[in-house]
């Protein structure tokens, strides 16, 4: 990106003459303290720029000065004239970095206002790692249409490819497997056309195939409709602050948890993908009847993983294993947990059931917004598994980050989904993505 402070350098001119001017006796420590000190010795030596002709001649055009800062004056004086030339000859070129994806962070205009310290020091910390340029798009959004219509116009006019939906932004509904259920699909595609066939006043089709043109992670820790849970939230971002300087310890391990209709569901991600990503040795598999509700909370109590993959019966507010169910609430407590978890249990992500029978917190969410390490994870809101998800693992693999990995698992779900047994509806994927897109899997060098 070309910086305006800098008449149009990008950010490989500016390092290569920050390098030349360090040559010469500078100490930059940042960006901010080059440019001081590069305008300081500019005016300076321009200054004294009727002394130049005399530099063929071998004259002083120092006067005044020892010997000895002569020296250290003239070498200043050729570093930056040749960072001067340097940079011209750069400027002229293409840049070889590709635009960064532009994301918009949209949240109520209250919440901003709780959140704002917490969001800039998110945006910056994103933007020193990705190729992403974050925007905050605050208003007093009332429905999920007036959302919908600021997203597509921040795509038509800003060519945004991400949305961040902080707090308790509206969420669109739609009818499938007996419930109105959250659906980001509405968002992310926000030409498609969705009806009301029982004129209840939730949607439950549409017509045509999806073409989705942005992702939508949901940064909410609540499951009350106009809860933003400003508390939870900024405990949230402290911790991916932590995450992102390395100061949480990271393990290149990962768990697959796999109940007994699935019995060989976690070997098959161990030597498929997890195996692949971290390494065979990394992965712990617990599938079948030794997936007990013992031994899966003694896994996720010993280690930090890079990756968790659960495939066992759920809802909502659990998840079951052999032996009893593997509660939010318990997951939530932990102080260890996964970076990123794939969660094909049914439903575990619709958080509008909680809210329907008052039960708190939701099974997704938990693995998010704890205090442990939990950054992301993709679930269901409805029966069924992640579909595609082949296409979310090559993405991670190819050192994506999750929202774009993201993106392509969605967008194929979409396009290849059809009406099932369930009816009215019953062709939307039903997955969603809860917490921080900005993650991959490979460590983190400040």
């Amino acid at each position: 990106m070309l910086d305006k402070r800098t008449g149009g350098l990008s950010s490989r001119q500016m390092n290569i003459a920050i390098k030349l001017t360090t040559t010469a006796g500078f100490r930059c420590s940042s960006e901010h303290s080059f440019f001081h000190h590069f305008r300081f010795a500019l005016t300076y030596l321009f200054s004294r720029a009727s002394h130049f002709p005399a530099i063929g001649a071998g004259r002083q055009f120092f006067p005044g000065l020892s010997s000895q800062k002569q020296c250290i004056a003239h070498t200043l004086l050729f570093a930056c004239l040749a960072s001067l030339l340097t940079i011209t000859g750069l400027a002229a070129e293409p840049l070889s970095a590709a635009e960064p994806d532009r994301v918009a962070i949209l949240l109520r205009e209250a919440t901003l206002k709780a959140l704002a310290e917490p969001l800039r020091t998110y945006i910056t910390d994103v933007e020193q790692r990705f190729p992403a340029k974050l925007q905050i798009v605050a208003g007093n959004w009332k429905t999920a249409e007036e959302v919908r219509a600021a997203i597509k116009d921040l795509h038509e006019k800003q060519k945004i490819s991400g949305v961040i939906l902080v707090g308790a932004m509206p969420m669109h509904r739609f009818y499938m497997h007996e419930f109105a259920n959250p659906n980001p699909l509405y968002y992310e595609d926000f030409d498609l056309k969705f009806s009301d066939q029982n004129k209840d006043g939730v949607a439950d089709g549409y017509q045509g195939k999806p073409q989705l043109k942005v992702w939508v992670a949901n940064l909410r820790s609540s499951v009350k409709a106009n809860d933003d849970d400003i508390a939870t939230l900024k405990l949230f971002f402290a911790k991916t602050h932590t995450y992102y300087h390395a100061k949480e310890a990271m393990e290149p391990r990962a768990l697959a948890l796999s109940g007994s209709d699935w019995p060989e569901g976690g070997t098959w991600f161990k030597e498929q993908i997890g195996g692949k990503l971290l390494g065979k040795r990394a992965i712990t598999v617990l599938e079948n009847k030794a997936c007990t509700l013992k031994s899966a909370e003694k896994a996720l109590k010993e280690h930090n993983y890079t990756l968790t993959y659960i495939q066992v019966h759920s809802n909502w507010n659990a998840q079951s294993t052999e032996g009893g169910d593997l509660t939010a609430e318990q997951v939530i407590k932990l102080k260890t947990g996964s970076l990123i978890t794939i969660n094909h249990g049914c439903s575990t992500g619709n958080w509008m059931h909680n809210e329907a029978e008052r039960t708190s917190p939701n099974m997704a969410m938990s693995f998010v917004f704890g205090r442990n390490i939990g950054q992301v994870v993709v679930a269901q809101v409805r029966s069924g598994m992640i579909d595609y998800q082949d296409v979310l693992y090559d993405g991670l693999s190819g050192r994506e980050w999750f929202g774009k990995a993201y993106f392509n698992t969605k967008q194929k779900a979409e396009s290849q989904a059809s009406s099932g047994d369930h009816v009215p509806g019953d062709i939307v994927s039903g997955i969603l993505m809860i917490g921080n897109p900005f993650v991959q899997i490979r460590p983190f060098k400040n």
